[in-house]
């Protein structure tokens, strides 16, 4: 506004250069009543805005729908409990998901093992059949110790409950190495 009062002074001063200190006076009578009828319209600017662009209290908006519904401490405390069991069946499923990963795993072990018992199964019905001599049914009976062994150690390691070996079973084991 003030550039605009220059522009104006300027032009006057151009067009009647004699009245210098008159135009200089109202120039600043102008630039005063103008600045007094801007300020008065601003303080209606907040009313009109108010009035036209705001949104009523009485409106509701999609983000204030969860507001409508007003809860209660005994309703937090049921969420609240609702939310812990929720966490706790989370918890469950991540265990029983590990537990079932873990059998999969005991499965695939097992499967192992049982191969090499066909194995060992299938060599001693060919030795029946050909009647071996002593030394390959010492090959086939360490053959199924060891087996045996490390079915044990799956059974320690998949199952994770302590199985003690007894003695006889080592006897028997050193026995047969003796063979």
């Amino acid at each position: 506004m003030q550039e605009a009062t220059e522009l104006m002074h300027q032009c006057l001063l151009q067009k009647l250069p004699q009245s210098e200190t008159a135009i200089q006076s109202a120039t600043e009578q102008f630039l005063k009543e103008s600045t007094n009828a801007a300020v008065q319209q601003l303080k209606h600017v907040s009313l009109a805005v108010d009035e036209f662009l705001s949104i009523p209290s009485y409106v509701l908006l999609p983000e204030d729908v969860p507001q409508s519904t007003q809860y209660t401490k005994e309703d937090e405390q049921l969420l609240d409990e609702e939310m812990e069991q929720l966490i706790a069946r989370a918890k469950r499923a991540c265990f029983m998901e590990a537990c079932l990963r873990k059998e999969i795993e005991v499965q695939q072990k097992v499967k192992t093992v049982e191969s090499e018992f066909k194995e060992l199964e299938q060599l001693y019905l060919e030795d029946e059949i050909r009647k071996l001599s002593a030394h390959s049914l010492h090959s086939k009976i360490s053959k199924t110790v060891e087996v045996t062994k490390t079915m044990k150690s799956y059974e320690k390691t998949c199952f994770e409950f302590p199985q003690q070996i007894s003695d006889e079973d080592n006897d028997i084991a050193d026995i047969f190495k003796k063979l």
